[in-house]
């Protein structure tokens, strides 16, 4: 005799659990099943059978299954789980709470806009606290009467059973945090309850998550809400009212530029202002060899991060601003003539020619011979450098092929250093921080790698 293999279970309702396994085998299957001590027969299905519902259990009740082929013989490996426990609305912690009426199906509409305008109230008013489930006999309960962005869950064991209290058909945001090295199955959703995530069920064997290296988070359910009036609002300057990070729709690791494209506005500060939002704080910032980053203060960092603090990114050392000559040229020009779908441009290329102080001596047309500033040149500053890593090479004045949106302004920039300057200690920022790249990595080892603008 050969007992069943691969036997997994988990839970689907207060009252309900199924049984899933492999068998190649030709007798009945007996299934057994305890809560506490002892274990008794409650089914025997067919060899043929692979799944079984267990019903009219007691919710919140941590059950025990084995599976035997020889009438209790041999039995298969023993598996757990846990019925979804019951709700308790007289028991509601929220920060504020509206009438609900009964739970016909007639007032499902209603009690859910009162659960909206909850969380509208709450959001917008009054403060809210993440809030942690923790893992207790591959079981967790989420409950909605708390007043929570989102949950958290150290998934530090297998997940089969997910209880939902009082969410009222809402999808509450989740985030599972896979640790480094390992993997975990997660299931035991509600089922027929709202339909909650889309989940079918036996995702414990068919799509277990992997940690990896760094660990992993993944985010189910509803969007958290947003920053909440008055976060990540500075006092003036870069970085200000104008510079807010929102997490991504699902809570991602998020990095906000307060400059257009990530420029570094070497024309001005040569610094660049971000934050860092979303994910799982504290973050760890990196960057290509040269950058530093400080906090507002001045000090250095690298980790410790946390949510909405304003990090300053500069470039590398310049020793040799003072050194004469044209460090980089920046390149502009208009896509004007148009014909059969193509755009090009004949004889309207501006360029500046920049020293190593990454100062302009002005915008140059190259077809009249004459200086021009004008609203064609976007400023030093605002320039997008070519894709692909480094420097782009110079393109000859004249006419360029342009992509079919006559109208639109392009830029190049390319670096114009002689060896001699380049060895004076000539690094402006226009050249140095083009192109060069920083990496934030959250507490779960998610990473976001941004490139900097000129």
């Amino acid at each position: 005799m050969a007992a069943p293999t691969s036997v997994r279970v988990w839970a689907i309702a207060q009252t309900s659990t199924v049984i899933k396994w492999s068998y190649s085998g030709s007798n009945a299957v007996g299934i057994y099943r305890a809560a506490g001590a002892g274990y008794s027969l409650i089914d025997t299905v067919s060899a043929a059978t692979k799944t079984f519902a267990d019903t009219a259990l007691t919710p919140g009740t941590l059950y025990s299954y084995k599976l035997s082929d020889d009438v209790g013989v041999t039995f298969s490996s023993v598996v757990t789980v846990k019925s979804h426990a019951c709700s308790d609305t007289s028991a509601r912690k929220k920060g504020f709470a509206l009438p609900r009426f009964n739970k016909k199906q007639s007032f499902k509409a209603h009690n859910k806009a009162m659960r909206d305008i909850e969380d509208i109230i709450e959001k917008r008013v009054l403060t809210s606290t993440p809030c942690k489930a923790c893992v207790t006999n591959n079981a967790i309960i989420i409950d909605c009467s708390l007043d929570c962005d989102c949950w958290e869950v150290e998934v530090d064991a297998d997940i089969n059973s997910i209880t939902f209290l009082n969410c009222e058909g809402e999808e509450p945001c989740i985030n599972f945090r896979i640790p480094p090295g390992v993997t975990r199955g997660i299931c035991g959703f509600p089922q027929g309850h709202g339909g909650f995530f889309g989940f079918s069920g036996d995702e414990c064997t068919q799509t277990p998550i992997t940690g990896g290296t760094n660990g992993r988070t993944v985010t189910t359910g509803k969007q958290p809400p947003r920053s909440k009036p008055g976060s990540g609002k500075g006092s003036g300057g870069a970085g200000g009212s104008g510079c807010e990070c929102i997490p991504g729709s699902k809570n991602q690791l998020t990095i906000k530029c307060c400059t257009a494209d990530c420029s570094m506005s070497c024309s001005g500060s040569k610094s660049l202002q971000i934050k860092i939002c979303g994910g799982a704080g504290p973050y760890s910032i990196t960057g290509s060899a040269g950058l530093t980053f400080k906090k507002q203060g001045g000090t250095t960092v690298s980790s410790g991060i946390t949510a909405g603090q304003t990090i300053i990114i500069a470039p590398p050392t310049n020793s040799g601003s003072a050194v004469a000559g044209t460090a980089y040229i920046q390149q502009f020009w208009r896509c004007v003539n148009c014909t059969s779908g193509a755009c090009d441009n004949v004889n309207t290329t501006m360029h500046f020619d920049v020293g190593c102080d990454d100062v302009s001596d002005g915008c140059f047309n190259p077809a009249d011979g004459h200086s021009h500033c004008s609203a064609l040149n976007p400023g030093v500053g605002a320039v997008t450098s070519s894709a692909g890593g480094g420097i782009a090479p110079c393109l000859p004045e004249g006419t360029h092929s342009c992509p079919s949106n006559p109208g639109n302004t392009f830029s190049n920039t390319c670096d114009d250093r002689t060896a001699p300057m380049i060895a004076a200690g000539c690094n402006p920022c226009g050249v140095s921080a083009s192109n060069k790249t920083f990496t934030v990595t959250d507490s779960q080892g998610v990473s976001v790698v941004t490139t900097l603008g000129a």
